[in-house]
């Protein structure tokens, strides 16, 4: 059987773009080579606790999140709205109405308010030209929240991108839904009829794609799998500059100071830590708390019990350690002067999609999998 398209991963990007051909009316086939949807998006389960793969959160402000609908059919719990600065032990919220002298002036705040509602952000500048008006707010709060957002210095981020992922967290508190982000991933990929997992691709050949179970044709073949596994499919594809990221899991039964509220430090190897519990409580058994911390570089188990003793401000020895996380590829590095609407055209019958092709979010990898999917529908009238 010839597919109209064949969809190879089954991450976000891939199940969206799987999900908007079905509604044209056009046949699919998504390939996985693991044995679940979701890609980087997935949660584990043991032993009554839950694990994200990585600290994440869904922002429900996100165009292509609320279209889907998906938000509505879960139980989807929003984090607190309140981020504490272990530096100076202050609260901000998500919109900075509380931010005091200690974290920004009166008149950086609105400098950055002007940054957010600016209509001309240049994408050939970087974050830090803009930073410079509001320096003591970006180095105490921003710089600290954004870190754990790009994973990366996010001076270095094209600018309008940091625009547009700030305005996303002024719009809406992001969240998880009450079962792990990995349940989004799971209703996103329901509707999806032909999905084969555990199968992995070795070649793409014009209309064909030779994978360990067979060989398969389609009309067109859509890559959307992590960028590195696509430029080794495809020779000419270019794979971006990956960041990495590294999460640990600890368990406790300690009362944790404001354990509701997500914890930065711009003074720590920590970008953040939150307990993942007091968003939900099926994250962990009744009387057991579960602290999330991720690290920028592949710290030692060590590492994190010191800056979680330091953040938390008590005793991190005897937690118990439940999982680790590193993630070598986390999310594309977005330069300025890169396009947020790549081509996703390849040659006439490949497409590539991710958010390596758009911007380093949910957003931007479920963006890139709709504008391939309209394209196609579109060649196929």
């Amino acid at each position: 059987m010839q597919f109209d398209c064949i969809v190879v991963g089954a991450g976000l990007s891939g199940l969206t773009a799987a999900r908007d051909l079905q509604q044209f009316g056009r046949s699919v086939l998504v390939l996985e080579a693991s044995d679940s949807a979701g890609g980087r998006v997935k949660s584990d389960y043991q032993d009554g606790f839950i694990f994200d793969h990585g600290f994440q959160v869904i922002n429900p402000s996100y165009p292509e999140v609320a279209r889907s609908k998906i938000i509505k059919s879960l139980d989807f719990r929003t984090i607190s709205g309140s981020i504490r600065i272990a530096d100076f032990d202050k609260k901000i919220g998500y919109n900075l109405g509380s931010l005091s002298s200690d974290i920004g002036s009166i008149s950086e705040k609105v400098n950055f308010l002007a940054f957010i509602l600016n209509l001309q952000v240049s994408n050939s500048y970087n974050f830090g030209h803009y930073t410079q008006r509001f320096p003591k707010l970006y180095a105490n709060a921003l710089k600290p929240f954004l870190s754990g957002v790009f994973l990366t210095d996010p001076e270095s981020i094209a600018a309008d991108v940091a625009q547009d992922i700030l305005r996303s967290f002024f719009k809406s508190l992001p969240g998880v839904p009450a079962n792990g982000v990995g349940a989004f991933s799971k209703e996103l990929a329901k509707p999806v009829e032909n999905i084969k997992y555990s199968t992995k691709v070795e070649k793409i050949s014009e209309n064909k794609v030779l994978t360990d179970q067979g060989n398969f044709d389609a009309r067109y073949i859509i890559l959307a799998t992590d960028p590195t596994s696509a430029s080794n499919l495809y020779d000419s594809l270019k794979a971006p500059k990956m960041l990495s990221s590294t999460t640990m899991y600890f368990s406790t039964t300690d009362e944790l100071i404001d354990s509701k509220n997500l914890v930065l430090s711009g003074r720590s190897k920590l970008v953040n830590s939150i307990v993942m519990n007091k968003i939900s409580e099926s994250y962990s058994p009744a009387g057991q708390n579960l602290v999330s911390a991720t690290s920028l570089e592949p710290i030692s188990e060590n590492d994190f019990r010191l800056h979680l003793k330091e953040i938390w401000k008590t005793e991190s020895s005897k937690w118990q350690s439940l999982a680790r996380y590193e993630i070598k590829n986390s999310l594309p590095f977005h330069a300025p002067g890169q396009s947020k609407n790549r081509s996703l055209k390849v040659n006439e019958s490949l497409f590539v999609i991710g958010d390596h092709m758009a911007m380093p979010s949910q957003q931007g990898a479920m963006k890139s999998g709709a504008v391939a999917a309209k394209l196609i529908n579109q060649l196929m009238r």
